[in-house]
């Protein structure tokens, strides 16, 4: 099954702030950019295969099916949705920053 990753504006806000921090106060353009290009990969690559990642076992997160997939030490939380073949991308976390920052922007 192929599924349509529709990204939330507050995950694209979160690549874009970790970007602008590795860019700007970690004053490394290259990393900046390769975290970026992986993030997106990693999304992307949801299309073919969003089922792989296990369902995030903490009770708030599991019951709305919230998983992550990895991207070195961030974490994109994401709901498949198997009946409409759509993947939801909610937000992308540095891994100390969970599951509590992510319970506001799940619907």
């Amino acid at each position: 099954m192929s599924f349509d990753v529709k990204i939330t504006r507050a995950a694209h806000r979160d690549i874009l702030e970790m970007t602008s921090y590795i860019s700007k106060v970690l004053k490394n353009r290259k990393a900046a950019s390769e975290h970026m290009e992986g993030v997106y990969s990693i999304i992307y690559s949801l299309r073919e295969d969003a089922l792989r990642y296990q369902i995030y076992d903490y009770e708030y997160l599991a019951e709305h099916e919230i998983r992550f997939a990895q991207f070195r030490n961030y974490m994109i939380a994401y709901r498949a949705y198997e009946d409409t073949g759509v993947v939801e991308v909610y937000g992308v976390y540095g891994a100390m920053d969970l599951p509590e920052r992510l319970r506001p922007e799940i619907p």
